[in-house]
C-alpha cells in the first residue's frame, strides 16, 4: 500500500470510529433510561416477547393495548413480572416464598381497552414441574378482559389495582389463584391462539 492508499484508509477508520463512538453514546443512553424506569423496561420485554411468540405487532407508547395479533382482530395487554420475594422473613439462605407481580392491569386510570390479557412470569425453578410447557422459561396466564377483576387486589395505597401469585401452584389460596387453575396456558398454545 502505498502513502495515499494508507492515508485514505486512515480516513475512514477514523470516520467509522467517530460513527460507531455516537453509536455508544446513544445506546448508553437508552440503557441508562432503562436502568431508571425498571417497570419500562419489564414492560417492554413482556411486550417483545409476545408479538415475537405470535408474529404480533407491539402499539405505539400509551396505547389501549400493546400487541395486537397479525390479523389485528385480538388486543392484547401484556404485563411480565420476574420472581419477587414474598416473604421477607425468610430463613437465611432459603429462597422463601416468592410471588409474581403483575401492576396496573387496567392502566393508570382505567383507560386500557383490549380483549386479553398475557400475564408473563420468570419460571421459578423449585415448582418447574407444576407449570404448563417445558419449552418456555416463563409461566404464561391468558386472561379474558371481562374475567380480570376478581383475580386482582386493591394495592396498600389504594391508587390502583394489582395481580399477585405465588409461584408455587400447591400453595396458591389469593384472589389470583384460578390463574393457575383456569387460566395458565403453555407457549405453544398461545401460538396457536393467536399467532399466524
Amino acid at each position: 500500500m502505498g502513502y495515499l492508499e494508507l492515508e485514505t484508509e486512515n480516513s475512514r477508520l477514523h470516520a467509522e470510529n467517530e460513527v460507531l463512538r455516537a453509536e455508544i453514546h446513544i445506546l448508553k443512553g437508552r440503557l441508562t433510561l432503562l436502568d431508571t424506569h425498571q417497570s419500562l423496561a419489564k414492560g417492554m420485554r413482556g411486550e417483545t416477547l409476545v408479538a415475537n411468540w405470535i408474529t404480533g405487532s407491539i402499539t405505539i407508547h400509551n396505547a389501549a393495548h400493546d400487541v395486537e395479533t397479525a390479523a389485528g382482530l385480538i388486543r392484547l395487554e401484556i404485563k411480565y413480572s420476574g420472581l419477587n420475594v414474598a416473604d421477607r422473613n425468610r430463613k437465611l439462605g432459603g429462597l422463601g416464598t416468592q410471588r409474581w407481580a403483575w401492576s396496573k392491569p387496567f392502566g393508570e386510570s382505567s383507560k386500557k381497552k383490549y380483549d386479553r390479557l398475557i400475564l408473563v412470569g420468570d419460571k421459578d425453578p423449585r415448582y418447574i414441574d407444576q407449570y404448563q410447557g417445558i419449552d418456555c422459561p416463563y409461566v404464561l396466564f391468558d386472561v379474558p378482559f371481562n374475567e380480570i377483576l376478581p383475580l386482582t387486589i386493591q394495592t396498600n395505597r389504594g391508587h390502583y389495582r394489582s395481580i399477585q401469585l405465588t409461584t408455587n401452584p400447591k400453595k396458591a389460596k389469593s384472589a389470583a389463584s384460578a390463574l393457575f387453575s383456569k387460566y395458565q396456558v403453555s407457549l405453544d398454545e398461545l401460538t396457536k391462539l393467536y399467532g399466524l
